[in-house]
This record gives C-alpha cells, sequence and structure tokens, in this order.
C-alpha cells in the first residue's frame, strides 16, 4: 500500500488549518476567588500559585490579582472596593465556566460575593484543600 504525501499547497494548508482549529475544543476558563484584604501582599503569590497549577490542568484562568496588579504598581487606588468587585463579577457572569475557591475564602466579603454569583450561575466550584495544596 502506498501512502501520499500531504499536499503542500497553500490551498490545502489553509483548508487543514482551518479544519483542525474547528476540531479543537476551546478551553474552559476558571475563575480564582480568595482572600486578599489583610493578607500579606494580597495574597497574590497564592493567586498566582493557583493560577499556574490550573494552567497545567488545562484551564483559561482569570486570575483577579492579575487584573489589579497594574493598579497597584501603578499606585491607582482611586477604584473604590465597590467598583472592583463589580468588575469582578461582571467577568465572572461573562466569561467563566467555573471557579476556584482558595482556602480560606469564607474569611473574604468579594471571595464570599463571588463563590454566591457562581452558585446563582450554576457555574462548576472547586475548591483549594484546606492546608493549602492545589487540587480539587
Amino acid at each position: 500500500m502506498t501512502i501520499k504525501s500531504k499536499p503542500s499547497s497553500p490551498e490545502y494548508r489553509a483548508n487543514y488549518d482551518k479544519a483542525f482549529r474547528a476540531s479543537e475544543k476551546p478551553k474552559k476558563v476558571v475563575y480564582v476567588a480568595g482572600k486578599m484584604s489583610g493578607c500579606d501582599h494580597l495574597n497574590f503569590k497564592e493567586f498566582f500559585r493557583a493560577q499556574i497549577w490550573l494552567e497545567d490542568q488545562g484551564w483559561e484562568v482569570v486570575n483577579p490579582a492579575e487584573m489589579d496588579v497594574d493598579d497597584l504598581i501603578l499606585k491607582d487606588c482611586s477604584k473604590t472596593w465597590e467598583a472592583r468587585i463589580t468588575k469582578d463579577l461582571r467577568v465572572i457572569e461573562t466569561k467563566c465556566d467555573a471557579i476556584y475557591m482558595l482556602a480560606g475564602w469564607e474569611d473574604s466579603r468579594g471571595a464570599c460575593r463571588e463563590y454566591e454569583k457562581a452558585r446563582e450561575l450554576g457555574l462548576e466550584i472547586m475548591y483549594q484543600a484546606k492546608n493549602g495544596s492545589l487540587g480539587r
């Protein structure tokens, strides 16, 4: 049996690429929620650690620490807490399939609101272990 090699014409490649991209499933999007206020460095280390782990699991990650870092670097504290949580809840509602709750989230007013929004929307809810180890 003879196997023909793939045609190398630009038209074939364009059609092949289009068909391949169409067959790929888009990544599911997860939002990381947890306590920031009152934590050292706003708990950013834990948010970014969770982001890396979730990305390794195949998720596209929305990290509020990443969304806020530019404001903090530029010392732009003009945004109120209510403005930030409103923006975060809108992101959860419009872009996310799941939410990942960091350990200690129950002690955060914002994370509790994010959790309630995720429940209201029927999103998948995952929890970090109480000891801080990553996983579901």
